[in-house]
């Protein structure tokens, strides 16, 4: 059995997650994309938002892949502004938007280190509402500059608080003006997004293809699409084998001492004995 996987390219800088799937006669070309150029997408899009999801898996070069093992890259950088965290923020905001929760003229505020405030401060500027971003100090300055060119206000904390102190003014801000606070790691619309729209996209891609995933490999942040995908695909595939991986020297969960994302998210430890999961060192 040929080994295949399939990563998840997040975003510019490349997160990866990995599929390993068993091939079939039929190749990755014999689906209609190419033959369709031309063809249109069958209508208008009324704002960008429309456009998040539904990102190509596209194979790996085998002169990259190690020997008998096909790998797999679900583009996520293809959704408009780059990154897997534009369908967090769509998440986010269609579900307060349908429960009430975030109303017209309300601000939206999060705590962020990048790619989370660039994907909301795009949602915001779609729907018409203010955003303000809390970022530390030590995050990058283009992303701050990207953030402020889609219309949010960015508050820069002080470094020696670190994320803990960008997180903390988020909060003060919310509670003080009564603004929407979007809760990246607890909020529920973020994993369960993926559960409708990541995984599902992944099983019918390779099916469509022929193939036959064995396993998914991917990273860890809120732990969104981890969970939603995850469970997705282990509902529609039973046997396949889902890979956490993390870096050796920042491991969330190996540690078992994640810090700030532990106390926000009592989802992750949930998460750490879950059966599908596979840690590396």
């Amino acid at each position: 059995m040929v080994k295949l996987f399939l990563t998840l390219a997040a975003a510019a800088r490349t997160a990866v997650h990995a599929f390993n799937v068993a091939p079939a006669a039929r190749p990755l070309s014999s689906l209609g994309a190419v033959g369709s150029r031309g063809a249109g997408r069958g209508g208008v899009y009324e704002d960008l938002t429309g456009t998040v999801g539904n990102t190509p898996v596209v194979k790996i070069s085998d002169k990259l892949a190690p020997e008998g093992v096909e790998v797999y890259a679900k583009c996520e950088y293809f959704n408009p502004l780059s990154s897997v965290k534009d369908r967090l923020a769509v998440a986010i905001i269609e579900e307060a938007e349908a429960s009430g929760a975030l109303k017209p003229g309300m601000t939206v505020v999060e705590a962020t280190s990048g790619n989370t405030g660039i994907a909301v401060a795009m949602v915001c500027a779609q729907r018409g509402y203010d955003c303000v971003i809390c970022m530390a100090e030590p995050f990058s300055v283009e992303r701050r500059r990207l953030m402020r060119m889609l219309g949010a206000k960015v508050i820069v904390t002080p470094k020696a608080g670190k994320g803990t102190g960008m997180v903390r003014k988020a909060e003060e801000l919310c509670a003080k003006h009564g603004w929407f606070l979007c809760h990246q790691f607890e909020n529920e619309a973020n994993w369960k997004f993926h559960e409708a729209t990541t995984g599902p996209e992944i099983v019918n891609d390779f099916a469509a293809a022929g193939k036959k995933l064995t396993h998914w490999v991917t990273g860890y942040g809120t732990g969104g699409t981890f969970h939603g995908a995850g469970k997705a695909l282990k509902d529609a595939l039973p046997d396949v084998k889902i890979v956490l991986a993390e870096p050796e020297a920042a491991g969330l969960l190996a540690s078992g001492t994640p810090g700030r994302k532990r106390e926000r998210n009592s989802q992750l430890q949930r998460l750490r004995s879950r059966p599908f999961s596979t840690r590396f060192g």
